[in-house]
């Protein structure tokens, strides 16, 4: 297998007609009862053709026979077929694991992961992001629903690894810790040495209070980037969690405090 997904195929990605025949022929495999796709629109979330990651919005008009139906799926693909980091495969296994075991109200669907393009495919969940209700001042609503993301992060921390997943060793979460200091350091230069010297101070204290830190039999599934960015609200008031893509088998009060530290 080779390291790199070709740019062929990575543009592929984005034209229509390839598209709409690359969904016909997988049609009855996501939905068993369509005909086919009719339409298609294409929408660029992220990234940009020759980078490292690029996220699509491909919005279906699907012929179910007597009906036709609008179906949204979300399509993540990443050059790297072998990064550390951040990987389209890793984020398809953690949905599909989360998705059969009891999941199925509260993430989007999981589709496929096709390796030739490194792409994962979930279907798209409608509503509006707590991070966007923050910006219009709706802090009264927000903080009503804070209760229920520690409800689903402590389910998610519950469920029982029956199968191999990728676990977050120590060399990943020190490739975590610079990999935001080197955002800290875009976009925040004047902050980067306190941040380096709180890191310092809580490498310290997990030495001396290892005991409170979770050992990797103690590891759970997390979700990885637990931000209020990251929870909708539907038109029914019901709260679902999207963007599992830096899941990791890891100790649980990482979620915990990337909760508390993006909040």
């Amino acid at each position: 297998m080779s390291k790199e997904i070709s740019q062929k195929n990575i543009r592929s990605l984005t034209d229509p007609i390839f598209v709409r025949e690359f969904f016909n022929q997988r049609l009855k495999k996501y939905f068993p009862r369509a005909k086919e796709v009719s339409k298609i629109a294409i929408e660029s979330l992220c990234g940009f053709l020759g980078t490292r990651n690029l996220k699509l919005k491909y919005v279906l008009s699907v012929n179910f026979g007597n009906y036709q139906k609008r179906i949204i799926i979300h399509a993540r693909a990443r050059k790297r077929k072998k990064c550390i980091y951040d990987s389209p495969q890793r984020q398809y296994l953690f949905l599909k694991y989360l998705w059969e075991n009891g999941f199925q109200k509260i993430i989007g669907q999981p589709l496929d992961y096709l390796k030739d393009y490194n792409l994962v495919l979930y279907k798209h969940i409608e509503g509006k992001s707590l991070q966007s209700l923050l910006e219009q001042g709706k802090i009264n609503l927000v903080l009503k629903y804070i209760p229920q993301i520690a409800v689903y992060l402590k389910k998610i921390h519950q469920v029982k690894i029956k199968q191999t997943l990728p676990i977050k060793n120590r060399y990943l979460e020190i490739y975590d810790h610079r990999h935001w200091l080197f955002i800290l350091k875009k976009s925040y230069p004047l902050g980067v040495k306190r941040v380096r010297e709180v890191l310092n101070e809580l490498n310290i204290l997990r030495k001396k209070h290892s005991i409170l830190f979770g050992n990797e039999q103690q590891y759970t599934i997390c979700h990885g980037d637990p931000h209020l960015g990251n929870f909708l609200i539907t038109n029914r008031n019901k709260l679902k969690m999207i963007d599992l893509s830096e899941a990791y088998i890891y100790d649980s009060l990482d979620d915990v405090a990337r909760f508390l530290v993006q909040s």
